[in-house]
């Protein structure tokens, strides 16, 4: 859209709401050109999440330069980024069990839409719904009492409806700290394996998200450790005429987040039991549910059964024609192990029927941290990128909950370096996937020769560029990006 018009059609855009969930408008970070944050809307108000953390969920302000157009409003609320813009369902994480009414998205709904017909926005009012677009605006007494209880518990920072925007530069940053730091001060109420499975959601998630959220738990705990340790002091030796070599004592050097976290986490803050519930019923742990392997949705995990169940049946014809083939044998059983099942994806097709049925549910058995190198392997290039761009040995992002989120806009020149650093790995993303593609097309066309007959199969030379595509990868990218502390 230019100056108004898309087209030859002119736009007025009176209101524009923005949820936590949209990272930016338009072109975003990707070029000097624009930012994302076109002057297109009369009206603008952003929901930002205070206790989002992942880092494919950076937050972007709608400040510009330090300083927010006159016809913006900018608030934080208590939550992660689908607590705020929706995307949870009912007993996710063994919360919000009570249907719709009891997720915390629906206090943002409602806030939005009240704004949005305020500022002239052609809605109905509330008074005139019907039964049924009132029953999805519904919100539940217990968790809008939590809402306020944790409103009221964080009140002395001045935190509750606060119109960030117009305010100086540097305090979006500030709120989203003091608002992570609450968060923490939950997070290490639960110090003991006990008390963290004496939580109501844990004892309410299903099996798959009580492993998540374990081990998204041992991931917090590893970000504390390391926190202890960096304020541990640093022996240096040194040799000193005279004396010879001594052994002298020098203070650690953490950073600001980890001495941040270590200074809550020692406090040992006590949690009003309502506030308690509020983190434990309705706030959702962003980091546990964010997976880098494995399949998501009904869809991914159809098409991931049904990719086994064809390596499964390549690698049984092509040990079958080894079987009955008295020369060169052997290539047929060096190219049959190329689609030998790994232990995960074998547990996955012994879960399921051999056969593709599209009335059966697919299943997939729980998936652990002990999966990430099979999973890695079912993903090729892609897991790949997780391992050695993305940093992360796990299913999930690197490090924790106990890490600052960060801010995506030109107003947060600290975060340059890593900025150029997700830039140099997209390019060399691009560029080895660019490299691979001739692999990648070449072993989709041996497939094909697989299945259709049966002879001259080139086992070594699929084997030769599977591991040069794995060493250019291992060798090009960086040993994963820094810890964002």
């Amino acid at each position: 859209m230019c100056g108004g018009v898309i087209g030859e059609a002119k736009v007025n855009i009176r209101f524009l709401g923005l949820f936590d969930t949209v990272a930016s408008v338009g072109i975003a970070d990707s070029s000097p050109i624009g930012r994302g944050f076109l002057d297109w809307a009369h009206n603008n108000l952003a929901i930002k999440a205070g206790h989002e953390i992942g880092r494919s969920f950076p937050l972007s302000t709608v400040s510009d330069g330090g300083s927010w157009p006159a016809n913006t409003r900018e608030y934080v609320y208590p939550g992660t980024h689908s607590d705020i813009g929706g995307g949870y369902g009912p007993g996710e994480q063994g919360k919000s069990l009570g249907g719709r009414s009891t997720l915390m998205s629906q206090i943002t709904l409602n806030d939005m839409y009240e704004e949005a017909f305020t500022a002239g926005v052609r809605l109905i009012h509330r008074s005139q719904m019907d039964e049924r677009a009132e029953k999805d605006f519904a919100i539940d007494p217990a968790m809008h009492a939590a809402f306020m209880a944790y409103t009221d518990w964080t009140l002395e920072a001045n935190e509750q409806k606060e119109n960030l925007a117009g305010s100086r530069r540097g305090v979006v940053e500030s709120r989203m700290h003091t608002q992570m730091q609450h968060y923490w001060r939950w997070r290490a109420s639960k110090q003991t394996d006990t008390q963290f499975k004496a939580m109501h959601s844990w004892a309410n998630a299903n099996p798959q998200d009580r492993q998540d959220l374990w081990e998204a738990e041992l991931d917090w705990r590893t970000d504390v450790e390391q926190a202890r340790k960096a304020h541990e002091p640093i022996i240096e030796e040194r040799y000193m005429p005279g004396v010879g070599m001594t052994r002298q004592p020098k203070p650690g050097i953490p950073s600001q987040t980890q001495s941040d976290l270590l200074r809550i986490v020692n406090a040992n803050t006590s949690i009003p039991p309502l506030v308690d519930e509020f983190f434990d019923r309705y706030v959702h742990d962003s980091h546990a549910g964010f997976w880098l392997l494995g399949p998501l949705t009904q869809w991914d995990k159809k098409v991931f059964v049904n990719e086994i169940r064809k390596k499964k049946d390549a690698y049984e014809q092509l040990m079958a024609l080894s079987r009955i083939t008295k020369i060169n044998a052997h290539q047929y059983v060096r190219a049959a192990n190329h689609y030998a099942l790994n232990h995960f994806e074998q547990r996955v097709y012994d879960a399921n029927s051999p056969k593709a049925d599209s009335t059966a549910a697919p299943v997939i058995p729980v998936m652990s941290d002990t999966d990430a190198p099979d999973l890695r392997d079912n993903m090729g290039f892609a897991g790949l990128v997780v391992e050695h761009g993305m940093g992360s040995g796990t299913r999930r992002e690197a490090n924790g909950s106990g890490q600052y989120r960060r801010i995506f806009d030109h107003d947060h020149e600290v975060l340059s370096v890593i900025d150029e650093a997700g830039r140099h790995l997209g390019q060399w993303t691009e560029e080895l996937q660019e490299r691979a593609t001739h692999v990648i097309d070449g072993a989709g066309a041996l497939t094909d020769r697989i299945k259709d007959s049966a002879s001259g199969l080139p086992g070594k030379v699929v084997e030769a560029t599977r591991q040069r595509a794995e060493e250019a990868i291992k060798n090009q990218l960086p040993n994963g990006l820094p810890p964002v502390r």
